[in-house]
């Protein structure tokens, strides 16, 4: 579940132990859009959200703009040293990845890789393939 930072600021509070409640249930949880609005360090520390998503926004010529490099640079620098997982989305260009691989971006979300598809179709392609493939190379 993607929840948007801005969210979090504003109704901190009751926000944390529902946060909480659903980690100890097993969802996945994640900041998104993150650097947009008030995000912190002990933002970062106070939530159960073990991964942020940067906006995209500061992604947009990350590679040959100083100011969004820099930016981006000091956003997944508290991933690095939290062990959180940084992601970046709408990657759009090669060059956008290698910048971000560079500088120790692990995930990227982008039309580079796929489009989005229905989920039968990503579990057909995806899931049940590999499965088999799978089952066939230990055969």
């Amino acid at each position: 579940m993607e929840i948007v930072e801005n969210i979090l600021t504003a109704q901190d509070g009751p926000m944390v132990k529902t946060l909480h409640d659903l980690r100890n249930m097993g969802v996945g949880l994640a900041f998104d859009n993150y650097g947009t609005g008030f995000a912190s360090r002990s933002l970062l520390k106070r939530h159960p959200a073990p991964r942020f998503k940067i906006y995209q926004g500061f992604l947009r010529n990350v590679h040959c703009n100083d100011e969004n490099s820099a930016v981006v640079q000091v956003i997944l620098y508290p991933a690095r040293v939290s062990g959180m997982e940084a992601i970046a989305e709408s990657i759009g260009t090669e060059e956008q990845l290698a910048f971000l691989a560079e500088r120790g971006c692990p995930q990227v979300q982008s039309y580079l890789f796929g489009c989005p598809v229905p989920a039968p179709q990503f579990f057909k392609t995806n899931i049940s393939g590999a499965t088999r493939r799978t089952n066939e190379e230990k055969a």
